[in-house]
């Protein structure tokens, strides 16, 4: 068993895997776009709010109209000089008073109504300018990433060719052992390491480190693995 081929294809499955999961992590960060998603949140209720304060605003200032209106009908009958009934002159200056109250307290709400619409508006503008900011600055870092993931979808292809030359000249039934101990323990290979297994760490007796030494297929008796030196 070629043992030294076997790790050359460990090495390139890692770099594939560490390649892979870059690219994974570039693709899903250019996919994130929760800061984003944020700054427009914000901007879309600060604007449903405005609306909402617009909506309210017309319709107390058609109330106010409403009332003005018959303010103005009032007094021109009060005043006019056609109504002389005492008994009608007081019932129209007590209508007159009665749509005043009505009137005043609809007003100081039309203030509030102005107040809060600047606010909103003001809050408006600045999440405005915070959004534009942001789309700018995601923009060159997505520019960025894009790169980056183009780069790495060459190395990986790139990777994989390698693999592909390396498979060639190992024989089946070693890739299948190769395949069996990565899949139960995620790395196959151990090199060894001061005379002990570069994985777990056990010392390694006499016979398992000649056999490796040889080039021989060695497994280390704690954890499978198939032994290495370089």
């Amino acid at each position: 068993m070629s043992v030294r081929q076997l790790n050359q294809l460990q090495d390139c499955d890692l770099e594939i895997e560490s390649t892979d999961k870059l690219s994974a992590l570039a693709t899903a960060k250019l996919n994130e776009n929760e800061e984003l998603r944020r700054a427009k949140a914000l901007l879309a209720k600060s604007q449903s709010e405005l609306d909402a304060l617009l909506k309210l605003q017309k319709e107390n200032d058609w109330s106010i109209s409403d009332i003005t209106g018959k303010m103005t009908v009032a007094n021109e009958s009060l005043y006019s000089g056609r109504v002389r009934n005492p008994k009608e002159l007081g019932s129209l200056q007590q209508e007159l008073e009665s749509l005043k109250k009505q009137r005043d307290p609809l007003e100081e709400t039309a203030m509030g109504y102005m107040e809060k619409i600047e606010d909103t508006q003001k809050r408006i503008k600045k999440f405005e300018d915070d959004l534009k900011s942001l789309e700018s600055r995601l923009g060159a870092e997505h520019k960025s990433l894009h790169l980056q993931i183009e780069e790495l979808t060459v190395k990986l292809a790139q990777l994989k060719e390698g693999r592909k030359k390396i498979i060639l000249a190992i024989p089946p039934e070693e890739l299948n052992f190769y395949a069996e101990i990565k899949t139960r323990r995620g790395i196959a290979v151990a090199k060894i390491d001061k005379g002990t297994c570069g994985r777990c760490r056990i010392s390694l007796s006499s016979a398992e480190l000649q056999k490796a030494r040889s080039g021989k297929m060695a497994q280390c008796s704690s954890c499978s693995r198939i032994l290495y030196f370089e």
